[in-house]
């Protein structure tokens, strides 16, 4: 009994029903076909509920068992049953591979280990040098859906590769393998790291006033089956040396209700206050019903790896609202505590007073920049109403469109041209609501 006589066990997971996944290389298990991966019930014979197909491309170097029943699995895995992977991949409970595991390209060698937080981060090292097109050497930290933490980013790292992780009760993480350094500090092959945070975070509060319902916002996109699990700003044309194109999230994100539902994407940049035309970083990030705007987990505050501390602008861009950016007179202290910024209070001083609007007594961002230029234009060349016309159609204007789409200013998931909760009056309302040619423009420096 037990796996064919070629091949052999690297990592054992005991799940709390005494049933163990195995991993390692090797093709059968008891005459049966299991390659690299196979669950025994625990008299020791196998578990046939638990069925990976094809299985990994090759060896499985660590597993770990999830509260909710499902694995992690790392090693030398570029395809999982047929479908291209990146060396860590997330199992369902009966062998599947699971699709919402939002990694990307993941990493491009081998993982050796994979350690798990209490707050479900997971922590990967390996052979490694990048996950999902980030530079990352031999270590990395994940969010619990798979997308990069970007708050932990040790650089340059580990010399070398690191072949095992462990993480201590006070949070730290210790490392081994065949480093003689890490972050340029001699280490012979041991060491020890913080698993705080590398960089400070930003607490961000902002209201779209499309969306915008007396005290929170709608979050009628997140249900739409076309709402975006990669960030849509390259799409639309956005582009900065310091951005993350490609971010994603996990389908899980969107799971969530009440406050901390998701609204949309937006984008947060950091310029300095001596110079408010840099801009010294930027990221897609998520915004919640309730005005915060988190990181890609859906939770946690934004955090900007490798921004040196310093006094900041911080400007919140969205797909068809104006961008809303602190006043260089008034910018926050980043590099020490997490720092507050809340545009939704009417003291809070701006670079443009037009890119706000009162809506008794809380301050929301003005909606209708259709076309992503700075300028809500209700008539002229260049004007924001004329797409919603094109959207649904370009000829009768009863019509709808359900989905995803910068036309629908007010965010509830349909692009209306005339009617009941129709975008273009929204866009009037923005300029004034009397005077079709007038403009209102919040340009960026």
């Amino acid at each position: 009994m037990g796996i064919n006589s070629a091949g052999w066990v690297r990592t054992l997971s005991i799940q709390t029903d005494g049933r163990i996944l195995v991993g390692g290389l090797f093709s059968s298990y008891n005459g049966t076909s299991r390659i690299n991966l196979a669950r025994l019930n625990m008299n020791g014979s196998l578990d046939s509920s638990f069925d990976p197909g094809t299985s990994t491309s090759s060896v499985v170097m660590s597993t770990v068992l999830l509260a909710d029943g499902r694995f992690l699995i790392g090693g030398g895995i570029t395809s999982y049953n047929g479908t291209p992977t990146g060396n860590l991949v997330r199992v369902n409970s009966n062998g599947s591979l699971d699709l919402s595991f939002a990694i990307g390209t993941g990493a491009n060698a081998v993982v050796n280990s994979i350690g798990l937080q209490p707050d479900g981060r997971i922590v990967i090292g390996g052979n490694f040098t990048s996950i999902n097109g980030l530079s990352r050497s031999r270590i990395a930290r994940l969010f619990a859906d798979g997308s990069v933490d970007p708050n932990f980013n040790s650089s340059p790292g580990s010399n070398a590769a690191i072949r095992k992780v462990n993480l201590q009760p006070d949070g730290k993480i210790l490392i081994s393998g065949d480093l003689t350094s890490f972050n340029g500090t001699g280490r012979n092959r041991i060491a020890r790291l913080h698993g705080t945070s590398t960089m400070p975070s930003i607490a961000t509060s902002v209201f779209l006033d499309g969306p915008y319902t007396s005290s929170s916002m709608n979050d009628a996109l997140r249900t739409l089956p076309s709402f975006p699990l990669t960030e849509p700003f390259t799409t639309m044309g956005y582009s900065r040396p310091v951005f993350n194109p490609g971010a994603t999230i996990g389908s899980n994100v969107l799971s969530a209700t009440g406050n901390n539902a998701i609204v949309d994407w937006v984008i947060v940049e950091m310029r300095p206050a001596t110079s408010p035309s840099t801009v010294a970083a930027s990221r897609a990030v998520l915004l919640q019903r309730d005005g915060d705007v988190v990181d890609l987990d859906g939770v946690s505050t934004v955090g900007f790896s490798g921004l040196a501390a310093g006094n900041y602008c911080v400007a919140v861009l969205s797909r068809n609202h104006l961008p809303v950016m602190l006043s260089p007179s008034t910018p926050v202290a980043f590099g020490g505590a997490v720092a507050n910024v809340d545009f939704t209070h009417p003291t809070t001083q701006v670079y443009d007073n037009d890119s706000r609007t009162n809506v008794g007594g809380t301050m929301t961002v003005v909606t209708g920049d259709v076309n992503f230029n700075g300028t809500v234009q209700y008539t002229g060349t260049n004007n924001d109403r004329d797409l919603i016309l094109q959207r649904i159609g370009g000829v009768v204007p009863t019509n709808s469109v359900t989905g995803y789409w910068a036309e629908d200013v007010n965010m509830d998931g349909v692009v209306r041209y005339t009617g009941t909760g129709n975008d273009r009056d929204r866009i009037l309302q923005s300029i004034g609501g009397t005077t079709p040619t007038a403009t209102v423009a919040a340009p960026l420096p």
